[in-house]
């Protein structure tokens, strides 16, 4: 990505009831990579979504690290929950999922200090900084929609 984004926000993945016993490269591979540039139905949260803007870099978090990143395209609350748990649906430009090594913790409070330690706080982030976050990144994967 070469502008700077309207804005940067970290999600956190549920490693317990929506990915129990996945690993990184599994989630990054068969979630992200196979699975999510080809739903019609998005990324499907259950309680609560992400308020953010369209082109919001999206950081997807999982086990204490950064995994992947995506650009919102839409985000949805549905009427009726989805097979009675998903409340909504997060809609992600296919083109813009990557994935890559695992960022940790330290790289993120480097680049942006009030990230005090990561757990399930939905961060928001300086967008400013975000190209200091793109130069750390290594083997660098995109999705083939």
């Amino acid at each position: 990505m070469n502008a700077t984004p309207p804005a940067v926000r970290i999600l956190p993945m549920d490693s317990v009831e929506e990915f129990p016993e996945w690993s990184i490269k599994k989630l990054q591979t068969d979630f992200f990579l196979d699975d999510l540039p080809f739903r019609s139905d998005g990324y499907l949260y259950r309680k609560a979504g992400l308020q953010a803007t369209l082109g919001t870099v999206v950081l997807f978090q999982f086990c204490g690290a950064i995994v992947a990143s995506a650009v919102l395209r839409d985000v949805e609350r549905f009427e009726t929950p989805r097979k009675q748990v998903y409340e909504g649906a997060l809609q992600f430009d296919r083109r813009s999922i990557r994935v890559f090594d695992p960022v940790r913790e330290n790289v993120i409070a480097r680049i942006w200090p009030n990230v005090k330690r990561l757990g399930r706080v939905k961060w928001t982030l300086d967008p400013n900084r975000y190209a200091e976050f793109e130069r750390e990144l290594k083997n660098i994967e995109t999705a083939k929609p």
